[in-house]
């Protein structure tokens, strides 16, 4: 996916407009950027990118999320033509997945089960009744909804 991006960048980059030659060039840097933080090994002949590579393996999954997900904003703004959009879409499945991991495994269907059926909890203490006063309407939403909008019958 990320080569998906840098490739998008490239293409974006070859525009006339200045808007979408800047959002592609900040394409290929994020798509670039995702290659260090995710797949550390094609970059491990490149010196500077070893400290990246050991500072993201540290970050748990809702951050990495948020770092994928809310930089490829920036070239969508500034251009919306097609390979920026494709290429937005290629580095925010990464984010989506990164945010898969940080919400985790769903329960097996007889937990969910369990669960639903299950007790909720303490019950709650039954307190006294309320009786309205004797010149107290009793309280309903739809009467002060319907009251104010619909003229009383005649």
């Amino acid at each position: 996916m990320c080569l998906g991006a840098i490739i998008c960048g490239v293409i974006g980059a070859l525009s006339i407009s200045a808007r979408c030659i800047a959002g592609g060039i900040i394409l290929i840097f994020l798509g670039f950027g995702m290659i260090m933080f995710e797949v550390p090994i094609c970059c491990q002949f490149v010196e500077f990118t070893q400290p990246v590579a050991r500072f993201s393996e540290k970050r748990p999954p809702w951050q990495k999320a948020l770092l994928y997900s809310i930089p490829p904003l920036l070239p969508l703004i500034l251009c919306q033509s097609f390979t920026i959009v494709f290429g937005f879409i290629c580095l925010l499945v990464n984010g989506a997945v990164q945010f898969m991991l940080a919400v985790g495994k769903k329960a097996s269907r007889e937990e969910m089960l369990a669960r639903a059926t299950g007790s909720r909890g303490p019950p709650v203490p039954e307190g006294p009744s309320v009786v309205p006063a004797s010149n107290e309407k009793p309280f309903g939403y739809a009467g002060l909804v319907f009251n104010e909008l619909v003229p009383p019958p005649k």
